[in-house]
């Protein structure tokens, strides 16, 4: 038996974090859930898997933990930047497989449960020094089961490819309505019915949709569930995801801009932090900056909307979308300018760092992150000369690299100091093109 994936990212903590792996399987011939694995099942505070007033019980099975054969595990789930749409979120868990358990056509041990493509599995952590609850760090489906041979090692190790629900809306992809969602329906409602069109349970524990705060055109569904509900999403202004637990998540054109009333839900990379930050990815470029934006309804008349210090600055730089399906034009001038408050000016582009816990409270802080939460980040060097800057940025992808030996939590972060440039004093003096209004002789 491999060992299990029970560790610490410091030694010093004595093993006091702890992951599992869980597949939802039903009864075999036997009426034994377990069959041949061991271990009971972890008991997570969401169990209302299991609870027949609450949830899926009756449609999802219950789950079984598999932790003694997982070997490393790697969840991904979000989107690189804030002007994107949410991806399909991905996991990827290789298994001890010696005994082929499994391989689905395998010739399997007695009283085994069957395991095929198709059947869910949830990646949980938990502190357990504390009295801690499980918590979810991944919810999907398995997509692919792949087998590894080794005839050097005269070993076989399993792969399972997995994706959250949102590749299951990505698949479901009907044809085209004959007649039309009439315009006005909020893009909340829109996320609502197709979640139903996709026989997606109506429990409030399942759906987390705020209200939306834009309508939508006429529309006859052409594309798949996923991608009409990214529309959705776009022509709110807000944002369409899976949440850790499996819950389908909309949020409203203000999620992000709300959370600057409140302080920082963490504080990472700072000298007095429990989370230290040890790799980090910059980006200052005139890539993603834009003067100069054209916004148009689908069908409809285009909005132009341009920033004059912008365009003196670094020259006419346009982005251009003529694909959005809310209902006014008011509902796209709002989008289009706050598109344009956001990247007329090139601000701090911290786009991506890694994490490692440094005490008991940031292993909490690392297992409870999600997507869209609001936090500070320190960069520092060691050493002579040493610097440092902080900045408050969004969460925008979170992913988890975990073995036996180490976990390490990525995070893809968007700043969240909109419209402040990063050195106001550099722009006084133009730059090497020339484009400064000012004569710099």
């Amino acid at each position: 038996m491999s060992q299990q994936v029970q560790f610490a990212q410091q030694s010093q903590f004595g093993g006091i974090v702890r992951f599992a792996v869980e597949v939802a399987l039903g009864l075999n011939e036997g009426g034994d859930q377990t069959a041949i694995w061991q271990g009971p099942t972890p008991d997570p505070t969401w169990a209302f898997w299991d609870d027949p007033d609450k949830g899926w019980s009756g449609i999802v099975p219950s789950w079984v933990d598999i932790t003694p054969r997982v070997l490393r595990i790697q969840t991904k789930r979000g989107r690189d930047r804030w002007e994107q749409q949410f991806k399909v979120g991905s996991c990827q868990v290789v298994l001890d497989n010696q005994d082929g358990i499994f391989t689905p056509d395998a010739d399997r041990p007695a009283g085994a449960v069957a395991l095929r493509p198709g059947r869910w599995l949830r990646v949980l952590g938990q502190r357990t020094d504390d009295g801690s609850p499980w918590v979810p760090l991944w919810t999907g489906q398995i997509d692919t089961m792949q087998d590894q041979y080794s005839t050097a090692a005269h070993g076989i190790n399993a792969k399972f490819l997995c994706i959250d629900f949102g590749g299951r809306f990505q698949i479901d992809d009907p044809p085209a309505l004959e007649s039309p969602i009439p315009a006005g329906q909020l893009t909340s409602a829109r996320v609502a019915l197709l979640l139903d069109e996709s026989n997606w349970p109506d429990e409030p524990v399942w759906r987390d949709i705020d209200t939306g705060l834009h309508t939508m055109a006429e529309s006859n569904l052409a594309q798949s569930r996923w991608a009409e509900m990214q529309v959705a999403a776009t022509a709110e202004g807000g944002s369409m995801f899976i949440s850790a637990a499996g819950v389908p998540t909309f949020r409203n054109r203000d999620w992000l801009v709300d959370k600057l009333d409140q302080p920082p839900k963490f504080t990472v990379g700072a000298p007095a932090s429990g989370v230290q930050v040890i790799g980090a990815e910059t980006d200052w470029s005139s890539q993603r900056i834009y003067g100069d934006i054209r916004y148009a309804r689908k069908g409809g008349s285009e909005y132009r909307v341009t920033d004059p210090d912008s365009i003196a600055l670094y020259g006419p730089r346009t982005y251009r979308r003529f694909d959005i399906e809310c209902e006014t034009d008011n509902q796209l001038q709002a989008l289009a300018d706050r598109f344009l408050a956001a990247f007329r000016f090139d601000r701090s582009r911290l786009e991506g760092i890694d994490l490692a816990p440094t005490s008991p409270e940031g292993i909490s802080q690392l297992l409870n992150l999600e997507l869209g939460d609001y936090i500070r980040v320190t960069v520092q060097t060691d050493g002579e000369g040493q610097w440092a800057y902080t900045g408050d940025f969004f969460v925008q992808n979170i992913a988890h690299e975990i073995d036996s030996s180490d976990w390490v939590t990525s995070l893809r972060i968007e700043s969240a100091q909109f419209d402040v440039p990063l050195l106001p004093a550099a722009f006084t003096a133009g730059f090497d093109e020339g484009f400064d209004s000012q004569d710099s002789s």
